[in-house]
């Protein structure tokens, strides 16, 4: 088992202290916050106020869920002294700090990881069997919804908190075999000035002619967390929302006749297939440790292509708030 240190035990990073204490990989040694004390932590395990504190000879990993302008210079502290590091999402503000980060962690031999959650989910592994294998056809439209009423943060922005979900499913499904064409984002914030944009919405062309279109916001009256995919053979629906049957796909598509007046519908069946679905922090953490025992980590391009997407949303949006 590595031994690891957790920083920050937030809200995020309690579920990930939860699931690290009950890892089959990991042994939850530390934990780095300067407001906690032991009553509050409850977990049993040595506590520090400051990073400086940790006895770094006996740490293999450190998981990081700090606030996000602090995500750089905690990794690359951690880097620089050769420890592997699992950072909650968006890895840094930006593709630059990112880039840095990678080449320093080659340098060093370690793993640099991050909890895009929904890279790692057992539903988004089906959905990329179901594209590669061609079982929807040709791909020709994925939109994507991700709102609820708050929670507002003055020190991030929906792009940090909701659109990186979003654009880690569309780097993990397409971006691969296809590459961004064009992007076009534009916001609204529902404090005026006071606060970074609260509502977006983003158009992605890809090369191949795919259209993606996602809508983040923290000001919808419902909690919604839908995502559907169109083929030019069947299409499917993932509404994460619901306890049961969370993705569907239906057996429908369209074709024209060879005069190309005519259209035919097929308006087939549809099912739900049976998805094991442990919690996601659980499989993120298994896939942490297996890079760590493989010395390669298949999602860094993944990581900067999201990296870059957001670089472009946030430079677009902030010209679209002034």
């Amino acid at each position: 088992m590595f031994n690891v240190a957790l920083i920050g035990m937030g809200y995020w990073g309690r579920n990930l202290a939860r699931n690290l204490q009950v890892s089959a990989f990991f042994d939850l040694k530390y934990i780095v916050d300067p407001q906690i004390d032991a009553d509050t932590c409850g977990l049993g395990v040595r506590l520090f106020k400051t990073s400086d504190e940790l006895p770094l000879d006996l740490i293999d990993a450190v998981v990081i869920a700090t606030p996000i302008e602090t995500h750089f210079n905690i990794a690359k502290f951690f880097v620089q002294k050769g420890i592997h590091i699992c950072v909650a999402k968006p890895l840094t503000k930006n593709s630059k700090e990112l880039d840095f980060l990678i080449k320093l962690s080659k340098e060093k031999g370690v793993v640099v990881f991050c909890d895009y959650t929904f890279i790692y989910h057992p539903v988004t592994k089906v959905i990329k069997n179901a594209i590669d294998t061609k079982t929807l056809g040709k791909i020709v439209s994925f939109e994507s919804i991700r709102s609820n009423l708050g929670k507002f943060d003055t020190q991030s922005s929906v792009v940090e908190d909701l659109f990186v979900h979003d654009a880690s499913i569309v780097s993990f499904l397409f971006l691969a075999k296809d590459s961004v064409k064009t992007v076009k984002a534009s916001a609204a914030s529902y404090f005026g000035d006071l606060m970074e944009s609260t509502a977006v919405s983003v158009l992605i062309e890809t090369l191949k002619g795919k259209l993606i279109t996602i809508n983040v916001s923290w000001a919808s009256p419902r909690k919604t967390r839908y995502l559907a995919i169109t083929g030019t053979k069947q299409m499917l629906v993932w509404d994460d929302t619901v306890n049961d049957n969370k993705l569907t796909f239906f057996d429908r598509s369209a074709t024209i006749d060879e005069s190309q007046s005519r259209v035919g519908y097929k308006l087939g069946d549809s099912r739900s297939p049976y998805i094991d679905s442990p919690e996601a922090l659980s499989v993120m953490l298994n896939d942490f440790a297996s890079c760590i025992n493989t010395g390669v980590n298949q999602y860094t391009q993944i990581y900067m292509q999201i990296a870059e997407l957001v670089d472009e949303v946030t430079l677009q949006i902030k010209g679209d708030l002034n």
